[in-house]
């Protein structure tokens, strides 16, 4: 009896630990599918990003939390390909999913969203003198000439692509609103070269005979609130026009302020600030148009058995 009864308190004990054990299990995803044929399953990638108020902090660094996630999240999306891809932002409260999952090597729409990168890709001028290496763009100075310049890295717009829309977005470093006229134009080159600290490094260049004044709507906004040029779409077209363009080059914007008032001092946060809040371009074209030039690197995997095979010393395939 005493043995019955141990033989059953063992059994209930296994069961309970195989009950408690399958409790803990990881997340998995399970593909079924016909031996038959042959079918390519690609996961399903949620890409969360933290952008709670912890996320400005630097750790001893210049650069920020976020900006940090936002160079990690460039870089991993750059290489990955058959995934499928989605993007949700995560802060104190929830957050919303920004892209739903789709599948990373399917065509979009291109809009290309390109901040500055490098800190010798955003500098100003002010009567003549170059600096390079601030947190903060100066785009105005009292009655001074300022001229400011924006370098974009890798464009991968084919030569002769049709530009539908085309803005630069500043991030406001503090509200100023006394008159202040601009004008806009790009580097007409084919491959913008970086800024340096050489005087006059950015007059000095040689200007797209397509240009824009912003004479309205260019007040300055509070700190840390988004401001958005007119369209630059004719600027953009005569580059991206020219024989000497090829998709994958650098281009650079530059900007003039004229006409600016004592009391002028619009500034805007720098990719020297490390905070993710360095200008942007924003660009969109029209995809049936892009056939020309391109510069790019492709990533092609191998998917069917015969496409890939050893030969033996003696000459027989093995596979």
């Amino acid at each position: 009896m005493c043995s019955r009864k141990f033989s059953l308190s063992i059994s209930a004990c296994l069961l309970s630990f195989m009950i408690s054990f399958s409790a803990f299990g990881d997340d998995l995803e399970i593909y079924l599918g016909s031996n038959a044929s042959q079918v390519t399953y690609k996961p399903n990638v949620l890409f969360i990003m933290d952008t709670s108020g912890s996320m400005r902090a630097r750790d001893g660094t210049r650069t920020s939390r976020m900006q940090k996630v936002q160079d990690a999240l460039r870089n991993a999306l750059g290489n990955a390909t058959n995934i499928q891809a989605g993007l949700m932002r995560f802060s104190d409260y929830g957050g919303p999913v920004l892209f739903p999952i789709r599948d990373i090597d399917s065509p979009i729409t291109p809009e290309l969203i390109l901040p500055v990168v490098d800190g010798e890709d955003d500098a100003h001028e002010i009567n003549g003198n170059m600096s390079i290496d601030d947190d903060q763009i100066v785009l105005s100075s009292d009655a001074n000439i300022v001229h400011s310049g924006f370098r974009y890295q890798s464009i991968n717009i084919p030569r002769g692509a049709v530009i539908t829309s085309a803005k630069l977005r500043f991030t406001s470093a503090g509200f100023n609103s006394t008159a202040t006229n601009f004008i806009i134009a790009a580097e007409a080159v084919g491959n913008a070269s970086k800024f340096e600290t050489n005087d006059d490094n950015i007059s000095d260049r040689t200007l797209t005979t397509n240009q824009v004044l912003w004479d309205i709507d260019n007040q300055w906004p509070t700190y840390e609130e988004s401001v958005s040029t007119p369209d630059l779409t004719g600027i953009i077209q005569e580059v991206v026009n020219s024989s000497a363009w090829c998709g994958g080059n650098d281009l650079a914007i530059i900007m003039e302020s004229t006409d600016a008032a004592a009391g002028s001092n619009r500034k805007a946060f720098s990719s020297d600030d490390g905070s993710s809040n360095s200008p942007q371009l924003v660009i969109s074209y029209d995809e049936s148009s892009a056939t020309g030039c391109l510069r790019d690197r492709f990533i092609y995997q191998v998917d069917e058995q015969d496409n890939n095979a050893e030969e033996q010393y003696n000459g027989y395939q093995n596979t």
